[in-house]
């Protein structure tokens, strides 16, 4: 099935910078290459019996990479198949995003799953609830370090979570370092040797995983509309002083580096690679 005819990441309501990311998975293959990769490792790493699964996803924003999970790249062969029970917990403060995951989970015919919904930031997130399997899809962009020393204590004996984020080498990182002077880079860029170091220091079991898988961002109408606004949605986590993120100077800066980085495949189309750095932490 095409998810991307069913999907969307936002509506007539949302901010401009939430608009903007729709033109990243319109064209990009990062969630599918994100989700391949995260159910194969996954199933090679859980080694607790597969009956119930209480998963909590944090900053779920558009759910789009759970719903591909629990699906997998055909109705057979995803998460919601590997479990006799899944019980969800979505973190998401940003309340814009709200109604468009209810969306995108109806569509699919998973709202059922979802069990709460936090308006919570994971620093304040405070709950007894102990879980399966915790998953930040890049979504430590500004988070406290510090504060992930709690994810062991809220999984099950031999529970795992998976935090992704961008690896160094991605041409969507370096855009980022070119503009840092115009942002704050800690909102917009997780970093996985920071990320390490606070679980090391705290004794936590982890693994990071660079992946081989490719991902891809087409730029043929960045580049031919000589207009990268629409790369806006990296510049920024929170709602306030997008407009201010978008200065031509900012937009210029990032149009050049973005030059540096473009590739070519079998068919002339432009592309950008993107990949990303998956972090395990056990329990």
């Amino acid at each position: 099935m095409d998810y991307r005819d069913k999907i969307k990441f936002a509506d007539e309501k949302s901010p401009e910078f939430i608009k903007n990311m729709d033109y990243f998975f319109r064209n990009s293959n990062e969630d599918v290459q994100i989700t391949t990769d995260f159910l194969k490792e996954f199933r090679k790493r859980y080694k607790q019996p597969k009956t119930k699964l209480d998963w909590l996803d944090v900053g779920t924003g558009p759910c789009v990479k759970p719903i591909m999970i629990l699906e997998g790249s055909n109705r057979n062969s995803g998460l919601i198949n590997d479990f006799n029970e899944i019980y969800i917990d979505v973190i998401e403060p940003e309340e814009s995003w709200h109604d468009i995951f209810t969306h995108n989970l109806n569509e699919l015919g998973l709202y059922w799953l979802i069990t709460n919904i936090f308006s919570s930031t994971w620093e304040d997130f405070d709950q007894d609830k102990k879980y399966n399997l915790i998953t930040f899809f890049h979504s430590t962009y500004g988070i406290d370090p510090e504060s992930l020393g709690k994810v062991p204590n809220i999984l099950h004996e031999g529970g795992i979570a998976c935090i992704i984020l961008e690896d160094p080498e991605s041409a969507l990182y370096k855009i980022k370092q070119r503009v840092s002077s115009y942002i704050n880079l800690r909102e917009t860029v997780s970093f996985s040797k920071e990320i390490s170091d606070v679980l090391s220091q705290k004794g936590i079991y982890h693994e990071i995983q660079k992946n081989e898988s490719k991902r891809m961002l087409y730029v043929d109408d960045l580049l031919k509309d000589d207009d990268i606004t629409q790369l806006s949605f990296l510049l920024q986590t929170k709602l306030e002083n997008h407009d201010k993120r978008i200065q031509k100077k900012v937009l210029n800066e990032m149009k050049d580096e973005l030059n540096k980085h473009i590739k070519e495949d079998q068919n002339r189309k432009k592309y950008i690679e993107t990949p990303d750095e998956f972090i395990w932490v056990y329990n």
